[in-house]
């Protein structure tokens, strides 16, 4: 009997946590728009590194946010790069109020093959700049910086 209430007591443990963690997220703005984030990002795979102009389209729906599709140019290697995985999450971390993480973050091209599907983590700055330095795709990495348009930010506590 007592090793049934244990069990009871660490799923109601496991639920509060989730539900305290989830209480966490911060909120993205501007609400219910729709936003672009441009940009140059690199991406290195596996013995090949390609710098590609970026459009990440988004959009911020209740507060929540996410990246819906994206496009990859500048020159033929970069118009082979294929996003997968979308809609990829916008999650905040952090006290700071700029940390992001995009999940299910997947590629596929010229670059090795597959990277992810992986969490990219970066900073959404000053003016809706998000930037991301060596986040990790295995076995790719992911850096540069995109301008939002409208500016997107997390929304203060």
């Amino acid at each position: 009997m007592n090793a049934l209430r244990a069990i009871a007591v660490a799923a109601l443990v496991s639920v509060g946590l989730a539900s305290a963690a989830s209480a966490a997220q911060r909120t993205y703005q501007p609400a219910n728009t729709s936003f672009t984030a441009s940009g140059s990002w690199t991406v290195t795979g596996v013995g090949h590194s390609l710098a590609c102009h970026t459009v990440l389209t988004g959009a911020i729906v209740n507060g929540a946010g996410s990246i819906t599709g994206a496009s990859f140019s500048g020159n033929a290697a970069c118009a082979a790069v294929t996003a997968t995985g979308l809609p990829w999450q916008m999650l905040s971390y952090g006290d700071s109020g700029t940390g992001i993480n995009l999940t299910h973050v997947s590629l596929v091209g010229p670059m090795g093959g597959t990277c992810g599907p992986g969490r990219v983590k970066g900073i959404l700055g000053v003016g809706g700049k998000l930037t991301i330095a060596g986040a990790g795709v295995p076995p790719c990495s992911l850096s540069g910086t995109l301008a939002t348009s409208p500016h997107v930010s997390i929304a203060p506590k």
